[in-house]
């Protein structure tokens, strides 16, 4: 399971094909005898914090931790180009993605001021807050970064790794204050991520409620209309982020290393793999379409 052993087994030709984690792709990008034959990709998945409600009732203080976050510095300096500055939540090439919402804002004055608002000048009677996380890939250098920016607002970070196998079900159980998050989509609409945020939905695990936007969503599920489907949806996605119901903090990138002589594979949408059109052709040769079937097959 070791990320860099999978890539070493690569380079020794015992397999065609391996998934490279971000956090080693720097490495392995510039590397002279394998870079061409990496690969990279923009899935519909997306990393977020998720916020809960119960340590973040007042809108503004969430507003004030999602304005000290700096997403251009995170994704170039902290993830070294391995991910992309979201312009939204749903992540852009899906269909219905809203194209008219402003790009994300970085302000920590403006987020003092929020805080102060809130009732809380520099940070002054917040309680000390716990960020919950894993330690795969980059996600202790961000956690680092949060709880400085945050510090800068005066709110005290306190960052607690545990164990992937523990984290989800203490993520879902709402065990935390802030957590890491995300989501690859299942199918081609923004309600499959939309649908997250309902107050009655399993995995809104930062049980962010508000009856306009279940209101929102439930009539974006009923109507036939296409083109009031999706208004319905932007509607409630321009909601949700002006609650911060969740920080939206990039948009994951898939990196792979393939033999050029391994051909025909098909990498879908939703970060899934088919490789039962593949073949070994010469080497140089592009990759080829994936055959219709493939992609009902991928729908379904």
């Amino acid at each position: 399971e070791d990320v860099n052993t999978q890539v070493l087994e690569y380079q020794k030709g015992n397999v065609d094909y391996v998934d490279v984690d971000p956090s080693i792709y720097p490495v392995y990008s510039s590397n002279p005898q394998i870079k061409d034959q990496m690969h990279g990709f923009q899935p519909t998945g997306n990393y977020t914090l998720n916020l809960n409600a119960k340590t973040f009732p007042d809108p503004k203080v969430r507003q004030a931790i999602a304005l000290s976050i700096d997403r251009k510095s995170i994704c170039e300096s902290i993830l070294h180009g391995t991910a992309t500055v979201p312009t939204s939540y749903i992540p852009a090439g899906i269909i219905g993605h809203d194209e008219t919402l402003p790009e994300f804002e970085y302000n920590p004055e403006q987020a003092k001021a929020l805080l102060a608002e809130a009732g809380y000048p520099d940070g002054q009677g917040f309680p000390t807050v716990e960020y919950m996380t894993n330690d795969a890939g980059y996600n202790k250098p961000l956690a680092e970064y949060l709880q400085s920016a945050w510090g800068e607002l005066g709110v005290n970070t306190e960052i607690k790794i545990i164990e992937w196998a523990s984290f989800t079900p203490t993520r879902r159980n709402g065990d935390y204050d802030i957590a890491r998050n995300g989501w690859v989509y299942d199918y081609d609409d923004p309600s499959n991520m939309l649908n997250l945020f309902e107050s009655t939905n399993g995995n809104n695990d930062g049980r962010y409620n508000n009856p306009e936007y279940d209101a929102l969503i439930a009539s974006a599920r009923e109507t036939v209309d296409k083109a009031e489907h999706y208004q319905l949806l932007h509607e409630a996605e321009q909601l949700l982020l002006n609650d911060m119901g969740m920080i939206p903090i990039a948009y994951n990138n898939d990196f792979w290393l393939q033999k050029p002589e391994l051909q025909g594979t098909w990498h879908s949408p939703y970060g899934y793999w088919y490789f039962m059109y593949a073949s070994y052709g010469e080497a140089g040769q592009t990759e080829e379409a994936a055959p219709a079937e493939a992609e009902t097959e991928a729908s379904n």
